[in-house]
């Protein structure tokens, strides 16, 4: 939430507590009138379309979309499913100007 706001200027985040049980994926519940906030807070959060899960009936205000994080999200920003590097695999960032040969 604190990355949200400060990183991404969401001022009207707010964490509404744990999950009733852990959970494998990541999952953003949203009504159809939430699309576009959705999809930009998948966007900014690095969520797949398919974490993506669009309410049946439409939000009464204040209605409020639930972002659940499930043990394959790993950080704000980090895309779900991103390759990782293994240990001892040597990697130079792209703005590294020395030579590799």
């Amino acid at each position: 939430m604190e990355w949200l706001r400060s990183t991404k200027g969401v001022s009207r985040s707010d964490n509404g507590g744990n999950a009733p049980a852990p959970t494998a994926r990541t999952v953003l519940e949203y009504t159809p009138d939430q699309a576009d906030q959705a999809r930009s807070l998948a966007a900014m959060m690095g969520l797949p379309a398919s974490a993506l899960k669009a309410g049946a009936a439409q939000a009464q205000p204040p209605a409020s979309m639930t972002l659940t994080l499930g043990a394959d999200f790993i950080k704000p920003g980090i895309p779900i499913g991103a390759a990782t590097v293994p240990d001892g695999v040597q990697k130079t960032e792209a703005d590294n100007t020395a030579c590799v040969g």
